[in-house]
């Protein structure tokens, strides 16, 4: 089985080698740049006085935005730099239903209540995010941030048909901007509270007739923590990240296109840094710091004496579209690589109970192929076949502390060896809509995965270990749905989607037997439209969920905070999910927003772990969550945005408030932690110059100051949890030529 799984590994590789390599003498010799089409059309709504069209690939073609009958929030590059959002972590405050946090460094995201809270490397998210239509399979590379942003699309709901790769709660699609033939430059700069500089820079260009090129570089340096470490007398919670990219764009001719994408970035941040909520003790018998921004734990594994992660990830990818006489041809070709490395304390005192040293390593290659029926044919079409290749999990970690029984410092096991997931997996697909009734549409989707999964663990601490059996799935899933159109901007549609998350194996439980895969059918009944003379445009769907088999991370009692995934057995999640965008009678004013309602019960959980708040209050104990809310699922999210731009013969000067509100959700199964209700205000003032080549913009972010959880974690050493950002503010300098 190794010698196939080797093999099948340089077939992949291989076969993207094969892919790059036919595509670099065209690249050599130059080619005219014809990039996808834009999200939206050149005039802003205020300037036409009614919304316009939005164009988004949620079926892997272009099609506007209202016809697609999938809920989707789409959120454009121009908007999100006017409200001041720069990563993919932000877009919680711009989607309602989305909670986007940090679990050990990971990117643990959750829409409508789906989602997964396990941080290992080889632990898939259950929203699935793409950049450009790769896959980002490591959960420590899919928090980002970039300046070339075209839009983002998220799809709501199961996407196991055309997306496929464990999308059982739905998908982030982040599109970047294409190259253009015309030279053009955008810089700016940045200062913010907690001494946080930042800066980047777009420029696009044109190298032959044929050919053109981009680049993208950001960054930002925090060197100030918003946190301090009482024991150790440094600061805590501080973040920098930096990141590069690079589009070229080739056209040899009318109907081929190359779109040939590099990238690097590195995040690091020492925000991971437990504590235990205000008036509960540690093992030690001692508070917490009264601040709730402090803490009082120390690491003696690295040389800063405090828990940190940092992320470094590459990656190459190539496009070829290719426009035939019936269909269009697509191949999509990526590479990437992932490493770092996570310091972890688990215990929030000032001795090392338990230390942790985990280097991250991640490696995948994918490789896609698809037809679509060309634009305008009776039955719109696509049929794929996607192969994926992923290794993923740690390299040499160590362990140490007092509770393994050996004094601070010292380092009693290594695992040289295992610790690592190895995922093979081909899925061929299909999807068709055609019109079955005057204006009524039908659409079919089929996929079928084969998946097999394979633990290297087999040393630890020295001590071989008995080969664990693969793990292997082979399994269906499939999309139905019918609209209708009842007028020209109205539009409703009904569906029911199966999909699927692999299993896997708990990297630092030895002998691991692993997890077993989730399934999630979704039943939605939407209805998208534009009313009032295009002026309001209102889309609202009703989800019901069933969620067998969820994946649940959970600390059982006496590992000595060793994390490992159980299998729920079963729950139901059910709301409703609104957004719209109004053009008000006063000119240049522009309300959006959106609300979720949903509710989610375990209806089968009977075998959990449930631990009190401090160490010293006794001993985990099972439980029966049958009954108890699913974690993470707030009852109640929303956001309302107001936009305002005053015009004037010095330039526009555009202004945006945007409240978020988050009704609270519970962190465990036994719904004891719990995230209390919080609401956050984000606010920005620009200034545009008059030919629009300058811009200022003074931002704001949790302008209330409002104090919320990144994490929370119960175990056997208290509740272990962190702080998200409280107040930030700042300001941002533009120049575009």
């Amino acid at each position: 089985m190794n010698c196939m799984t080797r093999s099948f590994n340089r077939m992949l590789k291989a076969g993207f080698a094969a892919s790059l390599s036919g595509a670099l003498p065209l690249v050599a010799f130059g080619a005219d740049a014809s990039g996808a089409a834009d999200s939206t059309a050149a005039a802003s709504s205020t300037e036409t006085g009614m919304l316009q069209e939005v164009l988004v690939t949620a079926q892997r073609r272009t099609e506007p935005l209202q016809k697609v009958p999938i809920a989707v929030n789409v959120i454009s590059g121009d908007q999100l730099r006017a409200k001041g959002l720069d990563s993919t972590v932000d877009l919680q405050a711009a989607v309602p239903g989305m909670d986007f946090v940090t679990t050990g460094g990971a990117g643990t995201v959750y829409l409508r209540g789906v989602g997964s809270n396990a941080g290992n490397p080889n632990d898939e998210p259950s929203v699935a995010t793409y950049v450009d239509g790769v896959y980002i399979a490591n959960p420590y590379a899919n928090e980002m941030t970039l300046n070339n942003i075209e839009r983002i699309e998220v799809l709501k709901g199961p996407q196991g048909t055309l997306f496929g790769r464990n999308a059982t709660g739905g998908v982030i699609q982040v599109i970047t901007r294409d190259p253009t033939q015309q030279t053009s430059v955008d810089v700016y700069a940045g200062y913010g509270n907690y001494q946080t500089v930042s800066g980047g820079l777009y420029a696009t260009t044109g190298i032959t007739d044929f050919l053109a090129a981009d680049i993208a570089v950001q960054g930002s340096d925090q060197h100030q923590g918003y946190g301090f470490a009482v024991t150790r007398l440094t600061e805590t919670y501080r973040n920098k990240d930096y990141s590069i990219r690079s589009k070229w764009v080739l056209t040899p001719f009318d109907g081929l296109t190359f779109h040939l994408s590099l990238d690097n970035a590195y995040w690091y941040t020492e925000s991971p840094d437990y504590r235990l909520p205000a008036g509960v003790l540690g093992i030690d018998g001692q508070p917490p710091a009264p601040n709730p921004y402090d803490t009082r734990s120390i690491i003696t594994l690295n040389h800063i004496g405090q828990p940190a992660v940092g992320t470094y990830q590459s990656g190459v990818s190539l496009r070829v579209d290719y426009q035939m006489s019936f269909a269009q041809f697509v191949s999509i070709s990526a590479y990437r690589y992932t490493h770092g490395e996570y310091d972890a304390e688990a215990d929030t005192t000032p001795l090392p109970w338990v230390e942790a040293k985990l280097p991250i390593q991640g490696e995948m290659a994918s490789q896609e192929f698809q037809l679509l029926s060309k634009a305008g044919s009776t039955i719109n079409w696509v049929a794929g076949f996607y192969v994926y290749d992923n290794d993923a999990g740690y390299v040499n970690a160590e362990f140490n502390g007092l509770a393994f029984g050996t004094p601070p410092g010292a380092n009693v096991g290594q695992l040289p060896i295992g610790g690592r997931q190895h995922t093979a997996s081909w899925s061929p697909y299909a999807q068709a809509t055609a019109e079955v009734f005057s204006k009524t549409n039908l659409t079919l989707g089929l996929r079928y995965t084969d998946e097999k999964q394979e633990f290297n663990n087999s040393e630890v601490f020295g001590v071989p270990l008995p080969a664990v059996p693969d793990r292997e799935f082979r399994r269906p899933t499939w999309r139905l749905a019918l609209d209708h159109e009842f007028t020209d901007t109205v539009r409703g549609w009904v569906s029911y989607n199966r999909g699927v998350k692999g299993g896997g194996f708990d990297l630092l439980t030895p002998g691991s037997t692993g997890f077993a895969p989730e399934t999630l059918d979704a039943y939605e009944l939407g209805l998208k439209s534009e009313l009032l003379d295009r002026h309001l445009r209102f889309n609202s769907s009703f989800f019901w969920y069933d969620y067998k088999n969820i994946q649940v991370q959970v600390i059982p009692a006496g590992t000595q905070g060793i994390v490992e995934t159980t299998n729920a057995a079963k729950a139901t999640i059910k709301g409703w999910d609104t957004d719209f965008q109004y053009l008000t009678p006063v000119p240049n004013l522009t309300f959006s927003g959106g609300f979720v309602w949903e509710k989610g019960t375990y209806d089968s959980f009977p075998n959990t772990v449930s631990y009190p708040a401090s160490p010293l209050e006794g001993a985990a104990m099972a439980i029966n969550a049958s009954g108890k809310d699913t974690i993470r699922t707030p009852r109640f999210t929303g956001n309302l945005t107001a936009e305002y731009r005053i015009r004037s013969s010095a330039g526009d000067f555009p202004l945006s408030v945007t409240n978020s509100y988050n009704s609270g959700y519970f962190f465990s199964a036994d719904n004891r932690l719990k995230q209390p209700s919080y609401n956050l205000i984000n606010a920005a003032i620009g200034w545009n110059s008059p030919r629009d080549h300058f811009e200022a913009t003074l931002w704001g972010h949790n302008l209330n100051n409002a104090y919320y959880l990144q994490q929370g974690v119960p175990s056997g050493f208290g509740d272990l949890v962190s702080p998200a950002a409280p107040r930030t503010y700042g300001i941002t300098l533009r120049a575009k030529f």
